[in-house]
């Protein structure tokens, strides 16, 4: 072990001794690995620990790569930022008039906020079978909170609603097109789209902490990654 692979260890280990962490640490420099790790278990009532080939969940990251999805179609020419975003849904999911593409991306749409506490959402909705013309019109089209372009909300909707855009505009699932135009092109092949039904091999089981007690996640449907590179929001 070198002298800086020792540092990065003893300060890993003690941050280690603070934090409950499970999962994996890897520190790369130049494509050479420093550093790696893997701390908990992938599932505790089995006893399996994680390992540098755990895939985990990756939640909200995900909508980084939406965004990204969106800027290779505008990149392609295939929508325009400022136009308003009901041009790229289809027909039976439209919106208030005025919201952008734009406005979508950077949170400012006004919509309502269905990822709340007091709607019971996780609690309720959360854990239904899924079907996308059902959610757009039981959760998104509400009377909007605020004026779009005026005040900055973080809403999933904005992100379930883009990630039906780049479907809508590319003709391809979600994942076919992460899976063609992101992921295959910057080698992440350990990456791919969890709908919460496949058996998917060395995915990690899901936990929380609810009020000091270590419980299961309901529900989580995403991106998933060997290495933490990926991952939206349910379409």
């Amino acid at each position: 072990m070198t002298n800086i692979q020792k540092k990065l260890d003893n300060y890993i280990t003690a941050e280690m001794a603070y934090w409950d962490f499970s999962g994996v640490i890897r520190i790369v420099q130049k494509g050479a690995v420093l550093y790696e790790t893997s701390r908990g278990y992938a599932n505790i009532a089995f006893g399996i620990k994680n390992t540098m080939q755990t895939r985990f969940v990756v939640a909200s990251v995900t909508k980084q790569f939406t965004a990204f999805a969106i800027m290779i179609l505008y990149d392609k020419g295939l929508l325009a930022l400022e136009e308003k975003a009901n041009r790229y849904l289809p027909a039976d999911m439209q919106l208030p008039s005025d919201i952008t593409v734009h406005q979508l991306l950077t949170h400012t749409s006004g919509l309502h906020n269905n990822y709340n506490f007091e709607d019971d959402f996780y609690v309720g909705e959360d854990r239904k079978p899924y079907n996308k013309k059902q959610f757009f019109t039981n959760w998104i089209v509400r009377e909007p909170i605020k004026k779009s372009g005026e005040y900055f909300d973080y809403n999933n909707s904005n992100y379930n609603l883009l990630a039906w855009i780049m479907e809508s505009v590319s003709g391809q699932t979600y994942n076919a097109f992460l899976q063609e135009h992101i992921f295959s092109k910057l080698g992440m092949n350990d990456t791919i789209f969890d709908n919460g039904q496949d058996i998917l091999l060395n995915k990690a089981s899901n936990y929380i902490h609810d009020y000091g007690v270590l419980i299961r996640v309901p529900c989580w449907e995403g991106l998933f990654s060997k290495t933490v590179r990926g991952a939206a929001n349910r379409l």
